[in-house]
């Protein structure tokens, strides 16, 4: 069920009542002349009273008519508001006078709709019902772009999982030919990385700390395979444990560092797993391989992509040829 942001249309209410009444008072003062200047705080009364009226029954018909002329009829619906807000604001003027001003029966109401100042409330309820259809397409749009931008999320998370299931199953079947112990052990601890896999996969961001148990279980699977040829150093403030980051992050980036650099107990890959300010960073060197890998960046791309979606945030990609650093923005 989506969430109502009472308070952001209640300012939204209460801007469209302000701008409306602050823009038509010198309008006013130049058709009513001294009935407004010689009682001015009982115009601004009324007129304070009747906008506030007519803005909360625009906004309720501005809903039921794109409600039911929403698709393919909207110059219909812009039509039929038009008419309703000319028709509507000269009946709450109506109720108006008689409740504030001089008594008018409906001979009399209908006789002034030619005059000046039926015009001027004609003129005032088409700028009203415009703003609220502004305001309403311009939220409606903003909708649109938080499914796209939420599709697009769930298709990357998507993508994700398949792909490291794949490394994972290719890595236990090497294991089952060269050493069927250590691809038991491998086994067992490739479950319960998975396990966080399956329960984190529909978050949008987890604990710190929980990622940091998670990319630890995550390499203990990996030193089974390349035992002294891979070494990881921690260096991680406790302080920000409790921040937050977008689940599998590091496994990525460790993955990334696997994948492309050669990895020999006689000169082996070092990454670094450390935090510095509010970030989280994932370094390694670089042992290039002789074999020539066609590297897309798509993993680190999605990655970015990620923070970009859920927090207007870019991670930081640094490659001195030496050294290949990623910097992650914790939230």
């Amino acid at each position: 069920m989506k969430k109502i942001h009472w308070e952001k249309i209640i300012i939204s209410y209460l801007i469209i009542v302000i701008i409306t009444v602050l823009l038509f008072i010198p309008i006013d003062i130049i058709i009513y002349g001294d009935l407004i200047t010689k009682n001015f705080f009982w115009y601004l009364k009324v007129n304070f009273s009747l906008n506030f009226i007519s803005v909360f029954v625009y906004a309720i018909a501005v809903l039921y008519f794109n409600s039911k002329f929403w698709r393919g009829k909207m110059i219909f619906r812009i039509i039929l508001e038009l008419l309703f807000g000319m028709i509507a604001i000269n009946i709450i003027q109506f109720i108006f006078q008689n409740l504030f001003g001089a008594t008018y029966n409906l001979k009399d109401f209908i006789l002034q709709i030619k005059d000046k100042y039926a015009f001027t409330s004609c003129i005032e309820g088409i700028f009203i019902i415009l703003m609220i259809e502004m305001l309403y397409l311009y939220n409606k749009q903003k909708e649109s772009e938080l499914a796209i931008e939420r599709f697009k999320f769930i298709q990357l998370k998507n993508q994700l999982n398949p792909h490291f299931l794949f490394n994972s199953l290719s890595i236990s079947i090497s294991l089952i030919k060269r050493n069927q112990d250590k691809a038991v052990d491998y086994m067992k601890k490739l479950s319960l990385v998975y396990r966080y896999v399956l329960i984190n996969t529909e978050s949008d961001f987890v604990s710190l700390k929980e990622e940091i148990d998670f990319i630890k279980k995550y390499i203990d699977i990996l030193q089974i395979r390349y035992e002294e040829g891979l070494n990881v150093i921690y260096n991680i403030d406790d302080k920000l444990l409790n921040m937050s980051i977008v689940p599998m992050s590091l496994q990525l980036l460790v993955e990334n560092a696997v994948k492309h650099n050669s990895i020999y107990s006689e000169n082996p890959l070092n990454i670094h797993i450390y935090t510095e300010g509010k970030q989280i960073m994932v370094a390694n060197n670089i042992i290039k391989k002789n074999a020539v890998i066609d590297s897309t960046e798509v993993g680190l791309k999605n990655l970015n992509q990620k923070y970009d979606i859920l927090c207007s945030k870019d991670i930081e990609i640094i490659n001195d040829s030496k050294n290949f650093i990623v910097k992650i923005p914790l939230v």
